[in-house]
This record gives C-alpha cells, sequence and structure tokens, in this order.
C-alpha cells in the first residue's frame, strides 16, 4: 500500500493545484498499480506450513560418490 503515496500525489497537484499529469506520470501510475495488484494476488498463493529450517538446503546440490 506504501505505493500508492506516489498516486496520492499525482492526484493531489492534479486537484488542488490545477496540474494536469503528463501522459508519462499516468503510465508510471498504471504500472505502480499493476505491481501492487501482482503483489497482492500473490499472498494469496502461499502455502501455509511450517517455515523452512535455516542452514539446511531443501535438496542437495552435491551428489555422493
Amino acid at each position: 500500500m506504501a505505493l500508492l503515496e506516489v498516486l496520492a500525489a499525482l492526484a493531489f497537484a492534479w486537484l488542488l493545484l490545477d496540474e494536469a499529469p503528463r501522459a508519462v506520470q499516468l503510465v508510471g501510475g498504471a504500472l505502480i498499480l499493476t505491481g501492487v495488484v501482482l503483489v497482492k494476488l500473490g499472498d494469496g498463493r502461499r502455502t501455509a506450513g511450517p517455515p523452512p529450517e535455516l542452514g539446511v538446503p531443501a535438496v542437495s546440490t552435491t551428489s555422493a560418490r
């Protein structure tokens, strides 16, 4: 949600200072919104379970010979 501050600043500048946003600002705002939505959608995909133990690799990358 912190990234929405940028969009709020753009909206306040437009409403309070009568400064219309340029095309590059609108594209940037759309990118920020897209990123926020993707992050929020990714939060629901996490699986519930115990966290992995630190220092113990999940898959061994070395082979025993």
